[in-house]
């Protein structure tokens, strides 16, 4: 080993979640407002939308996750 690598323990003691959701930060409102009022629509066509409309980092789970805060 080169260097000594930091422990788990140790990444999991300083580590912290972001404390907004990706669908808060990236998404203008307007295209969350049409994720939100067409629940019918399942989140993988969802994510096909969103990724054509240029949102490329968008995952069935971020869309699941948003919908159940949200809904």
């Amino acid at each position: 080993m080169a260097s000594k690598q930091q422990s788990l323990a140790e990444f999991a003691d300083a580590y912290r979640r972001p404390s907004t959701m990706w669908a808060e930060t990236e998404l203008p409102d307007d295209v969350k407002e049409q994720i939100l009022s067409m629940g019918h629509v399942g989140s993988r066509k969802v994510v096909h939308w969103l990724h054509k409309i240029g949102f490329a980092d968008a995952t069935e789970a971020k869309i699941e996750h948003f919908r159940r805060r949200y809904t």
